[in-house]
């Protein structure tokens, strides 16, 4: 709940910020003067903020359909807010101003989810190379092993975690942004480019402790 919990913060804070600028306690040309110097628009909004505040509506609106997002199950959300992404556009400005912000948050969401399962998956498959002297095969021997209580989900498609086997190692990952399995391409600094899988790999023994590439 975690994630609902924040969607639903943020949705208080917009509020709490149109209020502000209804009030003249805030004005939009302060956030401007972040960007560099505020535009005539944003000076305009100063003596007119209902200009901004008007589209209140429409951003709420936007805000609930995100919360109720966030109690799909994983593996639904990304389909979902992209379908909401498409619709901003032709939304209200604050809406236009504001939401795009929450798609990469959401993207961060999706990335963090990967990378804590297929650590969950990391860990398991070590203790029971530890024990076992090789790497378990498949997940369903981790959960055999009862080092894993299920195999966990791929947080992008739904379909289960990958777990593949390397010339040095193993690799536990999810697709990635584009949905596609890249063979356990993993860049955590790319992870939200295309042709790019998030997750770890785990290095064979004789393969540890080597030399920094050039």
């Amino acid at each position: 709940k975690h994630w609902t919990n924040a969607m639903r913060g943020e949705r208080g804070g917009q509020r709490q910020l149109m209020q502000a600028l209804s009030e003249g306690k805030i004005k939009l040309s302060h956030f401007g003067g972040m960007r560099g110097n505020p535009n005539v628009g944003d000076q305009m909004s100063d003596f007119f903020p209902v200009v901004i505040t008007s589209g209140y509506p429409a951003l709420l609106r936007h805000m609930n359909q995100v919360v109720e997002t966030t109690k799909l199950p994983l593996e639904q959300q990304d389909a979902k807010m992209r379908e909401l992404e498409k619709e901003i556009p032709r939304s209200s400005l604050i809406t236009r101003l504001l939401a795009p912000a929450i798609n990469k948050v959401n993207w961060a969401h999706l990335r963090d989810q990967a990378l804590l399962r297929s650590a969950q998956v990391a860990v398991a498959a070590e203790r029971f190379r530890i024990k076992h002297e090789r790497w378990p095969q498949s997940l369903t021997e981790l959960v055999k092993a009862g080092l894993i209580a299920e195999a966990p989900t791929d947080p992008y498609d739904g379909a289960e975690l990958r777990w593949r086997r390397f010339a040095d190692g193993m690799a536990a990952y999810g697709v990635g942004i584009d949905k596609t399995d890249d063979g356990g391409n993993i860049n955590i600094h790319r992870a939200h480019e295309k042709g790019f899988d998030v997750g770890f790999k785990l290095w064979d023994v004789n393969r540890r402790r080597q030399a920094a590439r050039p």
